[in-house]
């Protein structure tokens, strides 16, 4: 869906060294790299180096759900390849996306691709026409509906139209946050932050023995300002992602701005007074979803969504500089300690 800046969300400090001894003999090791036009930074407490796990974790994942990858079994999909079959990855992210689709109203659909690249976001970002016509949007509206597709029993996916596209860029990077901290797991590992474009999912203390910080973007209309802080934040295990307008638009018929996030009943940008939306979730993929629902609507619409899911909580931003928080969202502060 709707492809999110690394801006949205970043770290409060960043590790200067590879090896930090921490308190369990273990050491603090860091692992940064690029993937899907944004970048990574994990900090993980481990004896072990696994670098090489996180890369093959990244590399399957795009191999099944990146849109730029022509040969990921969603780009088949996409074009009509009617031998594609769905992975243990697509089936995940597809069954979580249907939860926040129903949850959200049909406001979260990952079948927006047709609309998300009319409007110049997406995959093939400015590649748009000067003005976008209604007969342009009734062309592409045909092929939305996320509602209308499915995984069958033998793993072949059942789309609204032949031309209908999927795009789970608003999902795919909390989900490869969460695997990567599954895998963490598996190897004992109790003490990580992994980031994938701004998405976080983390547990256990940072390598001074106290809980990790989360420095959240103070949401400025621009796409070259610097990153200011808005606050910080210390959550609990889970995920933490952000989405919001702020930086990624464009500019149409002269003083005329769009943000990125596109309603799915209309096809058009989302009208709504939201600059960002960060979610803190049991999971990065829940979070990171549920943060792009969010900018679909209001501030009632976000309240009633977020209430949906248990130990979840949200922190908005409106344009009028109003902030507002609901659910089990974490304790924020703004002065470093």
């Amino acid at each position: 869906m709707n492809i999110k800046l690394r801006s949205a969300i970043i770290f409060a400090a960043i590790l200067a060294t590879a090896a930090i001894s921490c308190t369990r003999g273990k050491s603090y090791r860091t692992a940064d790299g690029s993937v899907w036009r944004t970048t990574y930074h994990m900090v993980y407490c481990s004896e072990a180096n696994l670098d090489d796990s996180v890369i093959d974790i990244i590399n399957t994942i795009d191999r099944s759900l990146s849109p730029f990858n022509r040969s990921s079994i969603i780009s088949a999909v996409n074009r009509g390849d009617t031998s594609a079959i769905a992975d243990r990855h697509l089936c995940t992210v597809m069954n979580e996306a249907m939860c926040v689709w129903k949850a959200s109203d049909g406001r979260f659909d990952p079948t927006l691709g047709p609309a998300i690249k009319l409007w110049g976001f997406g995959p093939m970002h400015g590649n748009a026409p000067a003005e976008v016509t209604q007969q342009a949007i009734d062309s592409v509206r045909q092929y939305v509906g996320f509602g209308e597709c499915h995984v069958s029993s033998d793993g072949h996916i059942a789309k609204k139209h032949p031309a209908t596209e999927f795009n789970f860029s608003a999902i795919a990077k909390g989900y490869a946050c969460d695997e990567i901290a599954a895998m963490l797991r598996r190897n004992g590992v109790t003490d990580y932050l992994v980031e994938i474009g701004g998405e976080i999912a983390l547990a256990g203390l940072n390598s001074h023995g106290k809980p990790w910080r989360v420095m959240i973007d103070a949401p400025t209309r621009s796409d070259t300002s610097p990153h200011n802080p808005l606050t910080f934040i210390e959550p609990r295990e889970g995920g933490v992602a952000t989405s919001g307008n702020y930086r990624n638009y464009r500019d149409i018929g002269g003083s005329n701005r769009i943000g990125h996030t596109i309603l799915p009943s209309t096809c058009r940008p989302a009208p709504g007074k939201l600059l960002s939306v960060t979610v803190t979730a049991s999971t990065c993929m829940l979070a990171d979803a549920l943060a792009t629902a969010c900018m679909t609507g209001d501030t009632t619409d976000a309240r009633h969504l977020i209430s949906r899911f248990p130990a979840t909580g949200c922190l908005i931003v409106c344009d009028d500089s109003t902030i507002v928080t609901y659910g089990e969202f974490p304790a924020t502060f703004v002065n470093n300690r």
